[in-house]
């Protein structure tokens, strides 16, 4: 990018932390965070539950504004497992406050904007679906985007509109990566699949390209049982720019992720326009 480019970084790690359903890498002034969402945060939440609120075990601070909500931004389930029924996803997607693109890469940073991989829905679950107990922590109900079994990276790139956020945060559960029409097994049903995947995640500040970008590869199974629905929230010093998470399915094993929910310390954008120009502010919430 342009003159304001900041000196490159030294991505010395300078901290790994494991906790319970939590961990947790600071580096170059940036903390990457994954907590798996708790029971106690969805308890109060009646089905169908459409938008998860961020894990109280996170510790955001501040305002956590929903800046991209799957299910209102009118992304639609897959009609089934069959591959003729798959519901499939062109990139990019995004609104007022979010562009959410593909990116190429080389085995290192995103390299540029590649949006002609498509990717696919889950079918909407119920609690029925579960093999076990009905568990609120899987999110049935909302429509995930994700990488089909024949290409071995989802990569993914949150370019922010507003880069005065120092907080940027995304839910990725497991997406099945593959179909299936076999009933026997359970473990490619789309809606409850563990989490177990790491995931590369580049931050960009302001004024960066991905070259200069602080990266870090980080669990998204914490506890090391598989997590149902992990929340990875980044905290930086300065103003986030982009995130790019990308999961190499090869090197890290499978499934891949699907995406929901993205947060932001800066306002959503029907949240701007109703505090600008009140009621007559929804119009200006736009899809693409």
């Amino acid at each position: 990018m342009g003159g304001g480019r900041r000196m490159n970084k030294k991505l010395a790690l300078m901290v790994a932390v494991c906790l319970c359903g939590m961990a947790s890498l600071a580096y170059a002034g940036a903390t990457v965070t994954v907590t798996d969402i708790g029971s106690d945060d969805v308890a109060a939440l009646t089905q169908p539950i459409r938008a998860f609120p961020v894990p109280a075990a996170a510790g955001w601070t501040g305002a956590a504004n929903l800046v991209y909500d799957n299910y209102a931004e009118g992304i639609a389930f897959s009609s089934g497992w069959l591959y003729s029924e798959l519901n499939w996803v062109q990139l990019p997607l995004g609104n007022a406050a979010v562009d959410i693109h593909g990116v190429s890469h080389s085995g290192g940073p995103p390299v540029a904007i590649d949006d002609t991989k498509l990717m696919f829905t889950n079918e909407e679950g119920s609690e029925a679906d579960d093999p076990g107990p009905p568990d609120k922590r899987w999110p049935y109900h909302i429509p995930r985007p994700g990488q089909y079994c024949g290409m071995d990276f989802t990569c993914l790139e949150f370019d922010l509109a507003d880069d005065s956020g120092l907080q940027f945060g995304v839910f990725l559960p497991a997406h099945s990566n593959t179909w299936s029409d076999d009933d026997d097994l359970s473990w490619d049903d789309h809606n409850y699949v563990l989490q177990t995947a790491t995931v590369d995640v580049y931050v960009r500040n302001v004024g960066e390209d991905w070259t200069t970008a602080e990266h870090v590869a980080i669990s998204l199974n914490p506890s090391g049982n598989g997590s149902f629905c992990p929340f990875l929230m980044i905290e930086d010093t300065e103003g986030i720019d982009a995130v790019a998470i990308i999961h190499d399915s090869g090197a890290y094993g499978s499934p891949t992720y699907g995406f929901m929910d993205v947060y932001s310390d800066v306002p959503e954008p029907m949240t701007m326009g109703l505090l600008l120009t009140g009621a007559a502010g929804l119009l200006i919430r736009r899809k693409r």
